[in-house]
């Protein structure tokens, strides 16, 4: 018996029988629920034999399949059937195993690592999510190129690891034309040499595919998967819990790191998260918000991310990235940016954010903070908090101020 994650295969060599029981699922009831397929190897007979549903625990059911293979007499194909339904429902039964974990406080045990630092940690969902035409997609494709060089001294600024890691991209949104345009784009515009990316178009959602998927990529050593957008690879009600558990449990079953393109909310005048249920962020270990800022018709865009969740570390300072477009060349450059330059970013950090932005240009007084600002309680208290922090300085005159580093502002 070898067992995934969703399903177990078996055989027997003598006999030259392969039995697979793939999409497993375990049902409020109780009940478990998958589906069988019986192959041939035997080189005179080879060949499918059997495929159906199958409820593991139901008698029925069982004696059903075993009636439908009676044709080949020479093997007990009830008592078969039922050995594997027995040792697949012990195998769910039981699950992983425990296992025992001394820690030792004078041993430093390693921290979690990044498949992309700080953005992507390994083994874990990454979510970025933003308005339409942010950029979203454009800059999965060059977390993936920076994966499988791997890029260092990328111009994103990201340690990726120091071997290749393969990446999948899972498109919902474009097609394999748009996918190796934007691909070339990045190549050109950093003089980067050719390379071989896996890109599969895909229709069903994520967990109707995930058989197909779970072989790919056992067979291509695919370490990062990266999906554009989760609401198609999700399907169903994006605002019920039962699509994002169900799609987090495929990811799960996959296994791999994965990097996830998203739209944002619909409420425009709330603090907007992912689009659909919550459960879209609480099951992701990394949250990133893309908020955008370009001029109409100009070919530069500039990109600022936001971190909104990080399980493994404090919240990192936005990240800015200028997109610039060649048409005549086609060609895309990154390279860093102010990100708050983007309009809303400063907003979105907080007040004391917002107070820093605004003595970056120069001195003000408590009144005019409290003019340009509004909410005179709370920024006079996060005046106080940002001096104590040494963050801020009074001037003689009792204006505040940032205090000098000696580096440019």
């Amino acid at each position: 018996m070898v067992s995934r994650p969703g399903r177990v295969d078996f055989q027997w060599k003598a006999e030259g029988y392969r039995i697979s029981i793939r999409r497993l699922h375990t049902h409020s009831s109780g009940r478990v629920t998958g589906h069988i397929i019986i192959r041939s190897e035997e080189p005179n007979l080879p060949g499918l034999l059997y495929r159906a549903d199958l409820n593991l625990s139901a008698a029925r059911s069982k004696r059903e399949v075993a009636k439908e293979l009676s044709a080949s007499p020479i093997w007990d194909w009830y008592k078969a059937i039922e050995l594997i339904c027995d040792r697949t429902l012990n195998w769910l039964e039981e699950g992983d195993p425990v296992e025992r974990s001394f820690i030792d406080p004078e041993i430093l045990v390693p921290p979690p690592e990044y498949l992309l630092h700080p953005l992507a940690p390994l083994g874990m969902p990454t979510v970025l999510y933003g308005d339409g035409g942010s950029a979203k997609s454009t800059l999965a494709v060059g977390l993936g190129i920076c994966c499988l060089l791997p890029w260092e001294g990328n111009p994103f600024g990201l340690v990726p690891l120091t071997r290749p890691v393969v990446p999948l991209f899972l498109d919902w949104e474009m097609d394999l034309a748009t996918f190796r345009y934007r691909t070339q784009l990045f190549l050109r515009g950093h003089r980067l040499p050719g390379i071989e990316m896996l890109y599969r178009r895909c229709y069903l959602p994520l967990v109707q595919d995930l058989e197909h998927l779970q072989d790919f990529v056992a067979d291509n050593q695919v370490e990062v998967v990266i999906i554009d957008s989760l609401g198609a690879a999700c399907g169903g009600e994006l605002n019920k819990s039962e699509g994002p558990l169900a799609f987090y449990g495929g990811l799960r079953q996959l296994g791999k790191t994965s990097i996830i393109v998203a739209h944002t909310s619909k409420d425009r005048d709330a603090d907007r998260g992912i689009y659909g249920n919550v459960h879209f962020s609480n099951y992701a270990r990394s949250v990133w918000e893309c908020r955008k800022e370009q001029i109409a018709g100009a070919l530069d865009l500039d990109l600022a991310l936001i971190d909104r969740k990080s399980n493994l570390s404090s919240f990192r300072h936005p990240i800015g990235y200028r997109f610039t477009f060649d048409n005549s060349n086609q060609s895309l450059t990154v390279s860093s940016t102010d990100p708050g330059s983007v309009q809303g970013v400063i907003a979105r950090l907080g007040l004391k954010a917002e107070i820093l932005d605004a003595l970056r240009s120069s001195p003000r007084s408590a009144a005019n903070l409290f003019k340009e600002l509004g909410r005179e309680a709370q920024v006079r208290a996060r005046l106080s908090e940002l001096k104590r922090a040494g963050k801020l300085i009074t001037l003689p005159d009792g204006s505040w101020a940032l205090p000098y580093t000696g580096e440019p502002l």
